[in-house]
């Protein structure tokens, strides 16, 4: 008697279990589905700018007064054996982080002096003030695009700012200082901006052939620096960024399904599977 009856509430609960099945998989895969917009990652490979003023070397970023004396001039290059350099644009956070290795010192006019020379790592991230240039749209159109900040944020929490760290080993000696020694930058504005990086503008390639147009962007902007540490100070002339970059495509970056929505489709499915084996032993 109380298998029969447990046999007939099965049956008819059968359509309700089903249902809930089914239920739970439309809801399985409806969330798998980003919860958020997706954010574009546009990168740039960086090289040296062919005009600094104290090439040769050529280099990417120059940083007077590093240590040892505002007299001391440190250039370093993004386009020497070892090094690897990096913009990256974020349009959703609206930010742009220049990092990577760079190598270089303290510049001799046609090398870098061989106590004072190796590898940095380099991390900057402007947040703060940051807007498109030009008539073009970034990750859309090929010529007319660029960013550029309409003033400067010193703030070394929240505002455009990033370290040079002196990079131990590889060929690296730092007699006026140590390996490992970091130095905090700050952006400094001149002229209503601090840093530029466009495609239009050809910042300083007008005498050097094989450069400028679309396909060759600039990238310039004015910086202070100290040991971290130390108290902050003003600028030291010169102490900048002066890069050219090349396009990289794009990579799209999205947020996997949350965990409770998997969880929700593989009951889904466990649930049909159940309701499947029950009729076929019926049969």
């Amino acid at each position: 008697m109380m298998s029969n009856l447990f046999e007939i509430t099965l049956r008819k609960s059968r359509p309700a279990v089903y249902a809930i099945a089914a239920s739970a998989c439309i809801f399985g895969v409806t969330n798998l589905t980003p919860s958020s917009a997706s954010a574009t990652i546009f990168e740039y490979a960086l090289n040296d700018h062919p005009d600094g003023n104290q090439a040769n070397p050529e280099y990417g970023l120059r940083l007077d007064g590093l240590y040892g004396g505002n007299g001391n001039e440190f250039t370093f290059s993004f386009n020497t054996p070892g090094t690897g350099m990096t913009l990256l644009y974020d349009d959703q956070a609206n930010s742009v982080r220049i990092h990577g290795r760079a190598f270089g010192g303290i510049d001799t006019g046609s090398t870098w002096d061989t106590n004072n020379s190796g590898f940095v790592d380099i991390d900057f991230t402007y947040r703060q003030n940051l807007i498109t240039t030009g008539s073009g749209t970034i990750g859309t159109d090929i010529a007319d695009v660029g960013l550029q900040t309409t003033g400067h944020d010193q703030n070394v929490v929240t505002g455009n700012s990033g370290t040079l760290t002196l990079a131990a080993g590889l060929g690296s000696i730092w007699t006026g200082a140590n390996a490992g020694d970091e130095f905090t930058m700050v952006d400094q504005e001149s002229n209503g901006f601090s840093f530029k990086f466009n495609n239009f503008d050809d910042h300083r390639l007008g005498t050097h052939p094989g450069f400028g147009g679309p396909e060759t962007f600039v990238g310039w902007g004015w910086l202070n620096h100290w040991e971290t540490g130390d108290a902050p100070r003003g600028h030291v002339y010169s102490s900048d960024w002066l890069f050219t970059g090349t396009y990289i495509p794009p990579t799209t970056t999205t947020e996997v399904p949350e965990s409770g929505a998997l969880i929700i489709f593989g009951f889904g499915f466990a649930g049909l599977a159940l309701h499947r084996r029950r009729k076929q032993h019926s049969a």
